[in-house]
């Protein structure tokens, strides 16, 4: 019996059993197979390599089994890599899915500009069939680059599912451009979208495009990054702040913070050696933080600033912002606020800031261990922490599990380093509870169950600011072996 003849319920669970590469030759056999299995390939767009999601989901996450069969059922485009890499080499497959991803990015942008009717006619069709779609993007690659390429996502008008991660160019007119381009025209709101995930340098009014339909999605992540800058120490600066008299390019001029601060780069001083990752609030100045009515699974992450200049006497190289640090943390007080009715899983993710050097003096755990009792960790106690700890039990009744990273360090990993390194002082700096102990104080008798994990610190670039995201998790964490901490 052929296969385009059966039943279509047991041709489809057939068709469960092919991952995307085999679907791909499927489709070729003939015209009522490709009419049939086009529709599957289309439908879930995984450019990640095979297991990215799984190597770098944090063991502690809640749920974990339900998380573990979630990326079990991810549709991965498998490249043939056998020849070229192997099986361990991470960092160079990564960059081989980011070329993949980039050429998918760049089709669709050439198609819709192009002369042909058709052309334009087939991509559209072709966008509308996707349901799920994850990548990371780059706008250039070489002497390669994408432009416009924001205005495609438009095109995706039935997209259900979206994860983003976006990387910085290495000229900073490409980012600039793209986002010029994208502010320049109108869209059509992704009206079905319920699950969205932004990490990187995605561009402000992107961000806010993606969430004008607040109040269906239901499952958030958010961990953006400003435009970076870089810092003076270079003859031609790379990533240089904005004029005096020049906006940033993400900065609405008719916006308008109720926070006592300004919500544009160009009044803060970037004078100085280097400048650390900046957070991105892009949601801040918009009434779309008191939409986000229907979210059950929030995951906020943002870079921090560590005690590792704590520790110096002299004014340190490094600028943190303090409008960005401000900025954040009110963001979230606000989001958290916005959802207390329906969130049932919260993830929060603060990554401790290391300049470049650092991964050749210290490895990953070792400054998790050392170094995160900083201003970032003091900034967050004070002004996100009371949300959280609020009298009424009421406020979270439908909250199940809270899980905090980068903030205190696990009482077993601590001790593990300590009796391997017994001369160290001990590299704690709090002072009394642990914030962790606050939260599981709160929420424990209430059945929430709340754990703490050890995180992932963020290396980024010193003369540019970028953060690193090739061989990392798209927000500059490296995965940490379980048994790491004991060996720094």
């Amino acid at each position: 019996m052929a296969l385009e003849s059966l039943p279509p319920e047991i041709r489809a669970r057939i068709f469960d059993f092919l991952n995307h590469d085999s679907l791909t030759r499927l489709m070729r056999a003939n015209k009522a197979l490709h009419q049939h299995v086009e529709p599957l390939i289309w439908t879930k767009i995984e450019l990640h390599r095979p297991g990215y999601h799984e190597y770098y989901q944090y063991e502690e996450e809640f749920d974990f089994a339900v998380n573990r069969d979630f990326h079990s059922n991810r549709l991965y485009h498998a490249l043939n890599l056998d020849s070229y890499y192997l099986e361990d080499e991470y960092d160079r497959q990564d960059d081989a899915y980011c070329e993949s991803a980039f050429w998918f990015f760049k089709t669709f942008t050439e198609a819709m500009s192009s002369a042909d009717p058709w052309t334009r006619a087939h991509y559209k069709t072709l966008a509308q069939k996707v349901r799920f779609l994850c990548l990371t993007v780059e706008l250039n690659r070489d002497e390669l680059r994408i432009d416009n390429c924001w205005s495609v996502l438009a095109l995706f008008q039935n997209l259900e599912h979206l994860e983003l991660i976006v990387k910085w160019p290495y000229d900073f007119h490409i980012w600039d451009a793209a986002t010029d381009a994208f502010q320049s025209e109108d869209h059509l709101p992704l009206t079905k979208l319920h699950t969205l995930h932004l990490r990187g340098y995605v561009p402000k009014k992107l961000v806010i495009y993606l969430c004008q339909r607040a109040s269906t999605i239901e499952d958030l992540e958010l961990a953006l990054l400003d435009r970076p800058i870089g810092g003076i120490n270079r003859y031609c600066r790379e990533n240089p702040p904005p004029g005096p008299d020049e906006p940033s390019p993400d900065d609405d001029a008719s916006s308008s913070s109720s926070i006592d601060i300004s919500s544009s780069a160009s009044d803060e001083s970037f004078d100085h050696e280097q400048i650390a990752p900046r957070a991105l609030a892009a949601l801040l100045d918009t009434d779309l933080l008191n939409s986000f009515t229907s979210l059950t699974h929030l995951s906020l992450i943002r870079p921090a600033e560590s005690s590792k200049g704590d520790q110096h006497h002299h004014e340190p190289d490094v600028y943190v912002s303090p409008v960005s640090e401000q900025q954040i943390l009110e963001e979230w007080r606000r989001l958290m606020a916005a959802c207390r009715s329906s969130l049932e899983h919260l993830v929060i993710d603060q990554r401790p800031m290391a300049e470049e050097i650092e991964a050749d003096s210290t490895g990953d755990a070792e400054y998790l261990i050392l170094y995160p009792y900083g201003p970032g960790y003091r900034n967050f106690v004070e002004r996100v922490l009371p949300i959280l700890l609020g009298d009424e039990a009421a406020e979270f009744p439908k909250l199940k599990s809270i899980r905090l990273y980068g903030f205190d360090v696990p009482s077993d990993i601590e001790e593990g380093y300590l009796k391997r390194r017994p001369s160290r002082m001990t590299p704690l700096y709090r002072i009394g509870e642990t914030l962790v102990g606050k939260v599981e104080a709160r929420f424990g008798a209430l059945g929430v169950n709340v754990e703490s994990g050890l995180g992932r610190r963020m290396i980024y670039e010193d003369e540019d600011g970028t953060v690193r995201s090739i061989g990392a998790d798209g927000f500059g964490g490296r995965m940490i072996e379980a048994n790491e901490a004991f060996r720094a």
